[in-house]
């Protein structure tokens, strides 16, 4: 197939795989859900097809492997150097808790981005969030391995009501440690966090007392930080928070996280349970294209009709919506945890 003939994409999310060697309290798969089934098993036949699919139907430039632990992906080495090898750019988000010979193996191939989830300066924190005791030594210490060997790394940390009183030791022993670039999230509810929300879910005050700090250390220490998650402005103003970046849900289909799960279905991120279309049986423009899909431009949240903010805010994670049994026409669902009220400006 030529080059003209390929669907347009510039970036896939790619899970290879629903396998996990932790239990976070606060991870968002859908399929962690109460009575949620698992999706189909991941396997290196169904993700290398994946791949081929990518690389020879689409104009796909970057690829980023996720999960699940996605180090934990039968031969996830040779999916990574199958993507490279094919001119593709390469991101691994990982919990940091893999087998040491894949991170030395990634590095040696030169991947482009290691994403290590850290959670606190304070290994019991961290331990604690992640239910295994040990997983903060390991993380840290394959970050500091990443980083020996050149790879360019961008820890993420998630703010819950856990952790809110560390974040900023968090961002200092990083930026001890050499880094330069990280992400910050707030909590984002779904999946297995959906059980337990109201722990896990720092209250206003709390959330914006952490990203002034946040920020503060950015701006003192030269840092790089990205807040990823969606967050609706009534909660989070980005103009309070001049050195950190903001993310936003984009209102082209193109500029989101679109997610591709093993058996070649289509989400319109990974946050996202609702699947839009199957790769394998019919084109990615008819899947991007959809009802669903342009919905996610054209609709607005019934709680913002009055924001001000609609066109950068739009609801914070709408996807977050879809995860508690709500749709397109709901906010971000932290606008009911935190009695939040619509931004008027």
């Amino acid at each position: 197939m030529g080059a003209k003939e390929r669907a347009y994409l510039p970036h896939a999310v790619v899970e290879v795989t629903t396998d996990c060697n932790l239990r976070y309290k606060h991870c968002y798969n859908w399929w962690k859900r109460e009575g949620e089934a698992p999706p189909a098993r991941g396997s290196f036949g169904k993700v290398f097809r994946l791949l081929e699919w990518l690389i020879s139907h689409t104009t796909a430039e970057q690829v980023v492997f996720s999960g699940g632990e996605p180090t934990l992906c039968e031969r996830f080495e040779e999916l990574a150097l199958h993507a490279k090898v094919n001119g593709l750019r390469v991101t691994v988000i990982t919990n940091g808790n893999g087998p040491g010979r894949v991170y030395e193996a990634l590095a040696r191939m030169g991947v482009d981005l290691l994403e290590f989830s850290v959670l606190s300066a304070r290994a019991a924190t961290h331990d604690g969030i992640t239910g295994a005791a040990g997983s903060w030594e390991r993380t840290t210490r394959e970050l500091r391995l990443a980083l020996e060997r050149g790879v360019e790394v961008v820890p993420v940390t998630v703010v819950t009501a856990l952790n809110a009183d560390g974040v900023g030791e968090c961002l200092e022993m990083l930026c001890g440690m050499g880094v330069r670039r990280v992400m910050v999230n707030r909590y984002n509810v779904g999946g297995e966090g959906l059980r337990q929300v109201r722990s896990l879910s720092p209250d206003a005050a709390t959330l914006r007392r952490v990203f002034r700090e946040v920020d503060d250390l950015a701006g003192r220490l030269g840092l790089d930080v990205v807040s990823g998650v969606c967050t609706p402005h009534c909660l989070l103003d980005p103009e309070e928070y001049p050195h950190v970046c903001f993310g936003s849900c984009g209102t082209e289909a193109y500029r989101r996280p679109l997610t591709f799960d093993v058996e070649g279905n289509v989400r319109m991120c990974n946050h996202s349970p609702r699947v839009m279309g199957n790769v394998y049986r019919q084109p990615l423009e008819e899947i991007l294209f959809s009802d669903y899909a342009c919905s996610w431009e054209s609709g607005r949240a019934a709680f913002c009709e009055e924001c001000g903010r609609w066109e950068r805010s739009r609801g914070g994670c709408r996807a977050a919506a879809e995860q508690v049994g709500g749709t397109l026409r709901d906010a971000d669902p932290v606008t009911r945890e935190l009695s939040l009220k619509p931004f008027n400006c």
